[in-house]
């Protein structure tokens, strides 16, 4: 007799869904910043300042 176990997959929220990314972005704005600077083609030495409203 063979028993297999199972791999427990694990839970994961889609970023792309707005209440996660409010979420995961909202409570940690250096996060964003950081995100948005490595994606976004910006000029050197052109980075995107956040501020509080």
């Amino acid at each position: 007799m063979v028993i297999r176990q199972q791999k427990k997959q694990g839970v994961f929220l889609d970023p792309r869904a707005d209440v996660v990314f409010k979420k995961i972005f909202g409570q940690h704005p250096d996060l964003i910043k950081s995100f948005l600077n490595n994606l976004l083609p910006l000029p050197e030495g052109h980075l995107i300042q956040i501020s509080a409203i």
